[in-house]
């Protein structure tokens, strides 16, 4: 869909080791990425070295504002599963800060879990001490202490003024949306 739009300039933030950042690169898009793991920015570095692909690549935390990049300096920004690790406050002030970096008419997507996912995982059994309204503190598993808000629709839609596609995947949901000035 991006290169159908126009894009091709992408923020990729949060991006781990480098998934989403990898297949976008190969794709040809202008690419920058980061994410707060040191180590994660170091493989995704070295896979993009060993695929002769080019991103720029920094350490940040993305929950520290303002992000390092100039006002609409994307085409569009993506965010896979990463900006709902925090409470909702701080959740708000990461979509500004995407807003604030993305193009007029320049696009956002997301991937993040639906509050039906929580409702499931406490029905199995799972452990979790809710902080806030729909923001949980797992208290086993693998993510043990990593916060998780898990989002509704009308959060989302409050969220995003500007959605142009929402629907749900594997208990996430997938948003798109543009950047406009109304």
């Amino acid at each position: 869909m991006f290169r159908e739009k126009g894009v091709r300039s992408v923020l990729d933030a949060g991006c781990g080791t480098g998934r989403h950042t990898i297949y976008l690169a190969q794709q040809e898009f202008q690419l920058s990425a980061f994410d707060q793991s040191q180590a994660a920015i170091q493989r995704a570095k070295n896979l993009l070295t060993d695929r002769r692909l080019d991103a720029t690549l920094l350490v940040w935390d993305m929950t520290k504002t303002p992000w390092p990049y100039k006002d609409s300096e994307f085409d569009a920004v993506i965010a896979v599963k990463v900006i709902h690790h925090t409470n909702k406050t701080t959740i708000g002030t990461i979509v500004h800060e995407m807003m604030r970096v993305t193009r007029e008419g320049g696009y956002l997507y997301v991937q993040s879990p639906t509050y039906e996912k929580a409702m499931k995982q406490k029905a199995e059994g799972l452990r979790s001490e809710e902080i806030e309204k729909g923001t949980f503190l797992p208290l086993e598993g693998e993510e043990k202490g990593v916060l998780h808000h898990h989002f509704t629709e009308q959060e989302l839609r409050e969220l995003f003024k500007n959605i142009v596609d929402l629907h749900i995947r594997e208990e996430h949901y997938c948003l798109t949306a543009t950047k406009n000035s109304n």
